[in-house]
């Protein structure tokens, strides 16, 4: 965003002469980012200075980094940047008079875009049961029951759903077994790749990690390509080797590092003193 003591986030904050906006300072989250964003005065004298506040903290599970922020308008803003916000992490900005940010002469309310940004990574890690045949015979005649999915997330913007087979049977050396993984925007933002532009790139590149001494991937690729705009899905299969216990597990990462845009408004009502 732009310079000023007191770091945060990293929006593009565009300013634009819009017809009639309240400013209610609002608090977004933004899949772990809350963001709040607001002028200083809320009605300010034509050519007066005024101020913008931002505050960003970090309430998702893993870092966030390299948030960027720009402010476009009637007055070139210097941009600002910052390279992580860690788990828990607060940081407030303000751009103020030495931006020589002013009220316009005119008596209509000033806008302000702020677009914010940033590159988190999601991540799933699923231990996945397989057992023999016998075995899974054995637990159905003593009643007992099959052992299930483990799963534990890195939960930001985007989530990674995984559903396969709870648990894996092997009847033979090579048993195939399906995978399906699911992501889902729920930041209220949109996923970009390289620059973040008015028509980003929403393609964002997933990575499956496993023990290649248990499985072996089929139909998907470690490092898949996929477009998300809301969900996306894509279907794999694993094979298993040799089962050499009743029962064991088998550990699948599902990674993606994303970079992420979001934005917020803010207003100043701009009138004369008296008024």
């Amino acid at each position: 965003m732009r310079a000023k003591n007191i770091i945060l986030l990293i929006p593009i904050v565009l300013v634009l002469v819009v017809s009639g906006c309240t400013n209610l300072a609002p608090t977004t989250d933004f899949g772990g980012l809350q963001v709040t964003f607001s002028t200083d005065p809320q009605q300010a004298a034509p050519n007066s200075h005024i101020r913008l506040n931002l505050a960003v903290q970090n309430l998702a599970d893993g870092e966030i980094k390299n948030i960027k922020a720009n402010v476009l308008g009637p007055t070139r803003l210097q941009p600002y940047s910052l390279k992580q916000l860690l788990k828990g992490q607060r940081e407030l900005f303000t751009w103020g008079e030495e931006n020589d940010l002013k009220a316009h002469q005119d008596e209509i309310p000033m806008s302000f875009l702020l677009r914010l940004t940033y590159e988190y990574t999601s991540l799933s890690l699923t231990t996945v049961p397989i057992i023999s045949e016998q075995e899974g015979r054995r637990l159905r005649d003593q009643g007992k029951a099959y052992p299930i999915l483990n799963q534990k997330s890195i939960v930001g913007p985007v989530t990674i759903g995984f559903e396969s087979l709870n648990p894996v049977v092997v009847y033979d050396v090579g048993t195939e077994f399906p995978v399906r993984i699911t992501l889902q925007n729920v930041g209220g933002g949109e996923v970009c790749s390289q620059l973040c532009t008015d028509v980003p790139d929403k393609t964002v590149k997933l990575k499956i990690k496993y023990d290649s001494s248990k499985l072996t991937l089929l139909d998907c690729d470690s490092t898949e390509e996929i477009e998300l705009i809301d969900k996306n899905t894509i279907n794999c299969r694993f094979k298993t080797g040799f089962i050499d216990a009743p029962d064991i597990s088998a550990d699948i990462t599902v990674e993606t590092e994303v970079e992420y845009w979001v934005e917020k408004t803010a207003s100043v009502q701009v009138k004369k003193p008296g008024i």
